[in-house]
Parts: C-alpha cells; sequence; structure tokens
C-alpha cells in the first residue's frame, strides 16, 4: 500500500488489496450504472461515478458487489465509498476537498498508462491492486492520458 506522506498506514484497508481482482469483476456488473462527476466545473466532462456507499446508507449498486461491500464495511469510520472512472482525456482540475476529518483512499482497479493523480506536488501513477491513501485538503488533480478508462475503487474514511 503506498501512502502519501503525512498519512498513516491503516491496516483496515488490506483486505481491498487482497480482494482487488474480484472487485474488479464486481465492478465489470455495475460499470454500465455510472454516472458523470457531479461538480462539471471540476472537470472536463470525463470523470463518472458509481456510488456504493453515502451518508450512512449503502446504495443499491452494492448489492451488486459482495465482496466489495464485505470489504469496506470492514474500514473502520467509512464515510463515502465507490468506483471512480476517468475515461480517456479525462482532466481534473486541480481542487482542495471538503473535509479534514478524513482521508481518502484509491484501490486501482484498471489503471492504464499514462494515468496519474498529482498530490501536493508528488505525481503518483496508479496501479492495478494497489491502495494510495491521501489527504484531499491538499491540492490535487488527476488526468487519463490512456486510450482506456482508469478505474479505481474510492474509499474516504475518518481519520
Amino acid at each position: 500500500m503506498k501512502v502519501f506522506e503525512g498519512t498513516d498506514r491503516h491496516v483496515s484497508l488490506w483486505p481491498l488489496e487482497a480482494h482487488w481482482q474480484t472487485i474488479r469483476d464486481e465492478y465489470e456488473w455495475v460499470a454500465g450504472r455510472a454516472r458523470e462527476w457531479h461538480e462539471q466545473g471540476l472537470h472536463n466532462g470525463r470523470w463518472h461515478t458509481i456510488g456504493l456507499y453515502q451518508f450512512g446508507k449503502w446504495l443499491p449498486e452494492s448489492d451488486a458487489c459482495p465482496v466489495t461491500t464485505r470489504c469496506l464495511k470492514d474500514i473502520p469510520g467509512l464515510f463515502l465509498a465507490g468506483f471512480s472512472l476517468l475515461h480517456p482525456g479525462c482532466k481534473i482540475h486541480p481542487h482542495k476537498g471538503y473535509s479534514e476529518e478524513v482521508l481518502r483512499s484509491h484501490l486501482g482497479i484498471i489503471c492504464p498508462q499514462p494515468s496519474w493523480i498529482e498530490v501536493a506536488g508528488e505525481r503518483h501513477h496508479w496501479q492495478a491492486g494497489q491502495v494510495i491513501v491521501f489527504d484531499d485538503t491538499q491540492l490535487h488533480s488527476a488526468c487519463n492520458e490512456a486510450d482506456q478508462t482508469r478505474v479505481v475503487l474510492i474509499a474516504d474514511f475518518f481519520k
């Protein structure tokens, strides 16, 4: 698990890495349910998501992802979870998250290259099966320069 500087290792995220191939297979079951990320000024229209958990509730798509859901339920303080899709040519503009109370994790699911995230000036290229954790209140941006969609499982959790 790669952890950006300033965050701790979180043992509860290791099951995501251990089951990443099954999580990828479950993503395939719900891939057609993706919707454009609602903050349209934040990206160029090529960012889509599939929500699994938010506001203390499991969303209908979680029913099609039992292993993913089980792994997410084991994360203490889970705040938000879902699949994030950056279609080819997607650019997420530099921005900061809203809450200093949570950390964000990304589990690489489908990670064509070059696709990357940059947090506080440090660039990272996602890798399938690997989790990264970062403080999204730091300035960050992302881009998929590949010709295939990049998919990660996002899980936000309280610090």
